[in-house]
């Protein structure tokens, strides 16, 4: 076989393949969605709405942004070719943009943050991110893609504080473990961007293929192991419980209040100090939207029924 027919043999193997990695990243996506859409909002945990639009809006993205390029790179690589690429993929970055934001909304929803906090605390990092970029100097297209990394690294991480700081139990602890590591390998994925490993001429084939794989595994991890709204309406009070992520100390000192003791009582029975059963009154109070003993009191007693 000569040398020409093997290049050709070559090329069509490599078409193929690609066409088979198009059709997985529709299939995972097309899982996702179903996977979203198959149990009722009203089931799912508070904020649902906001992860539905993050999936919706990063797989337009992926197919708008990412694969239109991959696909436009098949026809050939001639320059006009990749222009138009790269105005797509820069028509389709508000995509991702607004993806991040969902997915920033959705985690102030689920540990009950003020979105004002989020925010402000992401543009503060947007801010940083723009110096960092500016301080390494890229260009042209080059720049919109370590913005796009950069951004993605800071929102995800961003969201993984909250999650971790505030001990939200938004899934089983063995199950809300997978879906951190998954952020935390999509923020690795992002951070390739920067890497001399986007120099591959495979770094975008396998980039796509990965992207669309792991925000696809977080559709089903979380979508599956969920606790669904309906089991926190059963006036059970472990469902109160564990709707607003009461830790083992503040449910003792619920338990104390709700029994009509004073918070020296209270500090008396847990071997506590005074300030120490204020300071977790006050996160209880925050934490379940009450302002007083009584709202709390009530809650729980409804709760209990």
């Amino acid at each position: 076989m000569s040398s020409g027919a093997i290049f050709t043999a070559m090329n069509s193997l490599g078409l193929y393949f690609e066409w088979l990695s198009f059709g997985f990243c529709l299939s995972a996506t097309a899982g996702g969605m179903l996977m979203l859409f198959r149990r009722k909002q009203t089931e799912m945990t508070e904020g649902f709405a906001y992860f539905q639009f993050f999936f919706i809006l990063i797989s337009v993205f992926g197919f708008y942004g990412l694969w239109s390029g991959q696909l436009l790179s098949v026809l050939g690589s001639l320059e006009s070719l990749n222009s138009i690429a790269r105005i797509i993929y820069i028509l389709g970055s508000p995509f991702f943009v607004l993806a991040l934001g969902m997915l920033l909304l959705w985690t102030c929803r689920l540990t009950k943050s003020s979105q004002l906090t989020v925010l402000v605390s992401s543009l503060g990092l947007f801010v940083a991110q723009l110096v960092l970029s500016n301080l390494l100097g890229a260009k042209g297209l080059w720049d919109v893609t370590k913005q796009g990394a950069l951004m993605g690294i800071w929102a995800i991480g961003l969201s993984l504080f909250f999650l971790n700081y505030t001990k939200t139990s938004f899934l089983p602890a063995k199950e809300q473990r997978y879906f951190m590591s998954l952020l935390v390998v999509i923020c690795l994925l992002y951070s390739t961007a920067l890497s001399p490993l986007s120099q591959w001429d495979r770094y975008q084939l396998v980039f796509n293929i990965l992207y669309f794989a792991l925000h696809s595994a977080l559709v089903v991890v979380y979508v599956q192991f969920a606790p669904s709204q309906s089991e926190g309406d059963n006036n059970s009070f472990d469902a109160l419980v564990q709707k607003y992520g009461i830790s083992k100390r503040e449910l003792e000192v619920i338990e104390g209040i709700y029994a009509g003791q004073t918070n020296q009582e209270i500090a008396n029975s847990l071997f506590i100090t005074l300030q120490t059963v204020k300071d977790h009154t006050s996160r209880i109070y925050q934490k379940t939207f009450v302002k007083n003993r009584g709202q709390l009191v009530a809650l729980v007693r409804e709760a209990r029924g």
